[in-house]
């Protein structure tokens, strides 16, 4: 007789959680990728101190493929570590694109947050 062999180990497989590779358990998938979205902040011009924000904007999903266009990124793995300055040509282009007022007499970053 044929030893059966404990299938549920191998089509399952646990992850490192502990849980199987099912989201069934209330838990969150761990394959999912982290949501990332872009964030304008704003602070005085020359302000080497750089740690009193004065403006801040989430700019909306559906606004994404145009900023990545601005900023000249295919996607958002072509996003660099931390906050990029934007340049004036740039902060127009998105206040265009987001139909938003952005302040000019500020330095103005963007960067992802999740």
């Amino acid at each position: 007789m044929a030893r059966e062999t404990d299938m549920s180990q191998i089509q399952n497989p646990p992850f490192n959680d502990g849980y199987r590779a099912c989201n069934n358990h209330g838990h969150p998938k761990t394959t999912q990728e982290p949501f990332h979205f872009f964030w304008i902040s704003g602070f005085l011009k020359g302000d080497q101190e750089g740690d009193f924000l004065i403006y801040e904007l989430t700019v909306p999903p559906e606004s994404e493929v145009v900023i990545l266009g601005v900023l000249g990124w295919k996607n958002l793995d072509q996003s660099e570590d931390g906050d990029c300055l934007l340049t004036a040509g740039q902060v127009q282009q998105i206040a265009i694109a987001l139909n938003e007022q952005l302040p000019t007499e500020l330095d103005l970053f963007i960067g992802l947050r999740g």
